[in-house]
């Protein structure tokens, strides 16, 4: 099993402000994951464990928002905090 990751982020809202509740996925990547979907905590924030790769984050606001993003994980950027910024 290659060794994994743990990325932490926080979802926000166009604003800035945390986005308890939004769900959050791995859409696409250069390695399986094993996670379908997790939910952010109240404050907005998630955890994920990946390998190393390139994957493509979404993340879906109970209210309908969604956001994308494009990481890179690497042993070097596994300390580097996401944030995923939701709009409508």
């Amino acid at each position: 099993m290659p060794t994994q990751f743990r990325k932490r982020g926080i979802v926000v809202d166009a604003g800035g402000r945390p986005v308890a509740g939004a769900l959050i996925a791995v859409v696409h990547g250069t390695a399986a994951v094993p996670e379908i979907g997790i939910r952010a905590d109240d404050q907005g924030t998630f955890y994920l464990s990946l390998p190393a790769g390139s994957f493509t984050v979404e993340g879906h606001s109970p209210d309908g928002a969604r956001g994308r993003i494009d990481i890179d994980v690497t042993d070097s950027s596994s300390e580097e905090p996401l944030t995923l910024r939701l709009s409508r």
